[in-house]
């Protein structure tokens, strides 16, 4: 078990930042999605009201504790098996 740990780990680093990212776009898409279909908003009110609220520090730090609880989730996992 002990050969397995350096690639789950680099898994889990790399898997849950991805799926970070998509889910923050899927989430901002289906918001856009929902706005638009109720008629609240057009398109470009959407776009523009989620960059004035979504800054790149929000991104950042949703990064980096994926990656962190991804580390966690990794090393339980192995030493759980």
């Amino acid at each position: 078990m002990d050969y397995l740990i350096v690639p789950a780990a680099d898994g889990m680093f790399v898997a849950m930042p991805l799926l970070t990212v998509e889910s923050i776009a899927v989430g901002i898409g289906w918001a856009t999605w929902w706005v638009l279909s109720a008629g609240y908003r057009t398109r470009c009110t959407c776009g523009t009201t989620c960059s004035k609220y979504t800054k790149i520090v929000d991104l950042n730090i949703g990064l980096t504790k994926s990656m962190v609880f991804g580390g966690i989730i990794a090393i339980i996992g192995l030493f759980k098996a």
